[in-house]
């Protein structure tokens, strides 16, 4: 069995920043409403974003550069870097 994906606490970050984020890495926004977003990829994840916040929470964060690397879009490394800029 493989290593264990160890994931350091991540920042707030801009909610924006993240939607650009899953756009650059082909994510499509549809409609979900409440103030939040459903981005769809076309590997089948879907990641529900809260739009009508200004930032998005560290255990947001956490849990998406989990997904992003699961799906083997990027490293937990290279996440971090994107996403404090």
């Amino acid at each position: 069995m493989g290593a264990a994906l160890t994931v350091m606490p991540q920042p707030t970050i801009r909610t924006e920043n993240l939607v650009q984020l899953l756009l650059d890495y082909g994510f499509t926004p549809g409609v979900r409403g409440g103030g939040h977003t459903d981005f769809s990829h076309m590997g089948g994840a879907v990641i529900t974003v809260p739009t009508g916040q200004e930032a998005v929470p560290p255990a947001f964060v956490s849990m998406l550069v989990e997904q992003f690397y699961a799906m083997g879009l990027a490293s937990p490394d290279d996440l971090t870097r994107i996403l404090l800029g």
